[in-house]
């Protein structure tokens, strides 16, 4: 939800995915794959995230700091998020849709997801997010040729 408000930037992807599993305990490559980072890009700031008490680390393990104030804070806030969100929703017309069975809800709503392989989409985000560096850079290199043209 902060991701909506707040813009995608990785510290604010790896807040939201962190606040949604609040109970977790994640590797860093799992907080990436979650956050939808790359692992170097969530090594540039991981540290200040432990620093500053939103999350702690125990044995190479990341989680939530549910007793920091900040974080009670962001806690709250998204609840209000999620407030506003019901609000909404209630006030849309009920949809006719299938409904799930108890064991598809679960298998659906499952926090461990023992048939995802990590490294394949951690590779996958390392791609995106090397791609988009690169149109950056090319846009960027183009921009800068076309004014050097401008000016002879």
């Amino acid at each position: 939800m902060f991701k909506e408000i707040f813009g995608n930037c990785p510290q604010v992807k790896v807040i939201d995915y962190m606040i949604s599993t609040p109970f977790s305990q994640h590797t860093k490559q799992q907080i990436a794959v979650g956050a939808e980072i790359s692992r170097s890009t969530l090594n540039n700031f991981i540290d200040e995230l432990v620093d500053i008490e939103i999350i702690t680390c125990k044995n190479s393990k990341f989680s939530l700091n549910s007793k920091s104030n900040i974080v009670k804070g962001l806690m709250a806030i998204s609840e209000e998020f999620v407030e506003i969100e019901y609000q909404k929703q209630i006030k849309l017309p009920d949809e006719i849709s299938d409904e799930l069975t108890i064991e598809e809800e679960e298998l659906y709503l499952s926090e461990s997801a023992p048939n995802v392989n990590l490294d394949a989409l951690e590779q996958e985000i390392n791609i995106k997010e090397n791609y988009t560096f690169s149109s950056i850079n090319t846009n960027k290199l183009i921009n800068f040729e076309f004014m050097l043209m401008d000016e002879k």
